[in-house]
């Protein structure tokens, strides 16, 4: 909600309609969920413009290959590819998925609540 509001607001100053907010707001939604679906859907020549399930994964790669930070866009892959950021191997998919320091991750929901907390407290 605060990402999403904080992408409507300056919209919202510019005079664009409420309509068309609404339409960016829920295409966006919709888009980052189709990402994260972690299915093997190809969008051809597209993927130049947005950003694909398939793509995304190596966003969550949990290896250093192509760097740490790869692949930001959520919707629009045009802004990796500009500043360099995109990395996607069209032959193969990660090896696996995850960040570093996840095995570090409580299995069950209320220590993963509490992991943050437990972080900072040492």
């Amino acid at each position: 909600m605060v990402y999403k509001t904080a992408q409507a607001i300056p919209l919202a100053f510019l005079g664009v309609p409420y309509e068309a907010v609404l339409w960016i707001y829920v295409f966006g939604t919709f888009w980052g969920h189709f990402n994260h679906a972690n299915l093997p859907w190809h969008i051809g020549p597209a993927r130049y413009l947005f950003n694909s399930p398939r793509m995304h994964r190596w966003h969550h790669d949990a290896s250093t290959e192509g760097g740490p930070a790869k692949n930001f866009g959520i919707v629009l892959s045009l802004w990796d590819w500009l500043f360099g950021t995109a990395f996607w191997p069209q032959n193969r998919e990660p090896e696996r998925l995850g960040y570093p320091g996840d095995k570090e991750m409580p299995q069950h929901f209320g220590g993963q609540m509490a992991w943050p907390l437990n972080r900072l407290l040492r």
